[in-house]
């Protein structure tokens, strides 16, 4: 993979989390944490958000791990310790 789109994956990986994230606070707000609707839609912003870093950006990390970002890095790195 070239650096560019490696930097590009990670600039929408960043903000997609965070757009999806905002989305889950903003919902419990107004639903309460033990809504089930707010519980399902929590699941599947989760389940998204995991195979989106597991399948796509632990790769690109590894292979540019000067862009994984610092609230990552820890993480990354304990896994790459197993």
């Amino acid at each position: 993979m070239k650096l560019e789109n490696a930097e590009f994956l990670t600039k929408v990986f960043l903000q997609v989390s965070a757009d999806l994230n905002s989305v889950v606070y903003d919902d419990r707000a107004d639903s309460g944490e033990h809504d089930p609707d707010y519980l399902k839609l929590r699941r599947g912003i989760g389940e998204v958000l995991g195979v989106l870093y597991s399948e796509v950006m632990v790769k690109v990390f590894k292979d540019f791990p000067d862009l994984t970002p610092a609230m990552l890095r820890d993480d990354y790195e304990d896994d790459e310790n197993d």
